[in-house]
């Protein structure tokens, strides 16, 4: 998906990508994916992209993780909403449980 975000963004094609990204936030709900997993995924990017990069000049390497944190950002900006909606609703149907029983 972040291929496809890059992608999206690049050809300037905003509005799908966020229409994409509210389509795979709503999927990660039914995973069970927790808004915690979405920084653990961003710091496991950086890392990743920092050791295939080992022993490239430094600045590119900064430069690069930067292009793909401001992307990543992006895309949970478009994301997070969806899963905070999701856990509010789920909230409320326990809390609506929880009243009747």
């Amino acid at each position: 998906m972040v291929s496809t975000a890059v992608k999206l963004l690049q050809d300037g094609k905003v509005e799908a990508l966020g229409e994409a990204l509210v389509e795979l936030a709503a999927r990660h709900n039914g995973y069970g994916v927790k808004l915690g997993h979405y920084e653990t995924v961003g710091r496991c990017l950086c890392y990743t992209i920092s050791k295939l990069l080992e022993g490239e000049d430094k600045k590119e390497i900064s430069d690069i993780i930067e292009a793909w944190v401001q992307v990543y950002c992006f895309m949970m900006l478009q994301m997070i909403p969806v899963v905070a909606k999701f856990y509010r609703n789920k909230i409320e149907r326990d809390k609506a449980l929880a009243t009747k029983a």
